[in-house]
């Protein structure tokens, strides 16, 4: 299954990797980059941005450690009688 723009971003993000707009085009030929870090931000991703001095372009990255929450109840295993 193809994964969408969004999915690579944040995938790219919560390994560690900061993205800018021209790794991320030269990697997955994704040119809209600010419009997907603004939907990440508006579910609630800490991203920050930082700006490289002489060249103007924004690379963005997560805190160290942070991890989305899923929404998901982890339950635990039922144990076999």
């Amino acid at each position: 299954m193809k994964k969408n723009q969004i999915d690579v971003i944040a995938a790219d993000l919560l390994a560690g990797r900061p993205v800018d707009a021209v790794s991320v085009a030269e990697r997955h030929s994704i040119w809209r980059l600010s419009s997907l870090i603004h939907r990440l931000r508006a579910r609630g991703w800490p991203i920050t941005a930082s700006q490289d001095h002489g060249s103007g372009l924004a690379r963005y990255s997560l805190p160290a450690g942070w991890e989305p929450r899923t929404g998901k109840l982890k339950l635990p295993a039922i144990p076999k009688l």
